[in-house]
């Protein structure tokens, strides 16, 4: 089965380099795996790291696009790569993040047992043990900065959802737009995350399910950021 890995960067020079690397190390064929690079108008080298790696590494996947997104926004960058994307699994990824390198063969293996829609807990990390990191880190693994859904900060067995944070997740395609019911937009724009995260707890508080750019199934499993 073919994924289509996609990722948008902005300014991320600094941390482009070690991710290229997990990406190369994938233990999932690359011969089914197409890299989708999109770079939002950056102002440092991130563009030419992508198309560094490209020209590098050609020969070994699917393919490789490196596209540019003038539009600069997140929700641009990823219409953007969905659009590009021939894969039969989309797959995205935080140009800031940390992958192992079973991160495609695990997120592929839970697709290709049916389900349309996977992801994990997703670890929070620092670069350096600061006081403002240190405690950034720490609001930000909290219920109140990661959500109150206990699965954000564990990972554990398989198991279903009602909620999906698209941090990194894998998705595949369908012929048809989703039906989505007891659905609930939160804008990061007018209200902060923190009010976000009250809002969603209380949601979840009182019973209330909701789903996210869901088909069918949503599950998690060990090991996956």
């Amino acid at each position: 089965m073919t994924v289509s890995l996609c990722m948008i960067a902005y300014n991320e020079e600094h941390t482009l380099n070690r991710l290229l690397e997990q990406i190369a190390s994938q233990t999932y064929p690359k011969a089914e795996t197409e890299l989708v690079l999109v770079d939002s108008a950056s102002s440092d080298a991130t563009k030419s790291l992508f198309e560094h790696f490209a020209a590098a590494h050609r020969e070994e996947y699917l393919s490789i696009q490196v596209l540019d997104n003038p539009k600069r926004s997140q929700a641009a960058g990823w219409n953007t790569a969905i659009r590009a994307a021939m894969g039969e699994v989309i797959l995205r990824l935080d140009a800031h993040a940390e992958i192992p390198e079973d991160f495609l063969a695990q997120n592929m293996k839970l697709i290709e047992e049916g389900e349309d829609v996977c992801g994990g807990a997703r670890p929070n990390k620092i670069d350096e043990p600061t006081p403002k990191k240190e405690l950034l880190l720490l609001a930000e693994s909290s219920m109140f900065g990661s959500s109150p859904a206990g699965y954000r900060r564990k990972s554990g067995e398989k198991k279903y959802v009602d909620s999906v944070f698209q941090k990194s997740a894998a998705f595949t395609r369908i012929s048809a737009a989703p039906r989505i019911t007891n659905c609930i937009t939160v804008s990061a724009k007018p209200v902060t995350a923190f009010v976000r995260a009250v809002i969603l707890y209380l949601i979840n508080m009182c019973g209330e399910r909701w789903a996210v750019c869901c088909n069918r199934n949503t599950a998690t499993a060990n090991g996956l950021p």
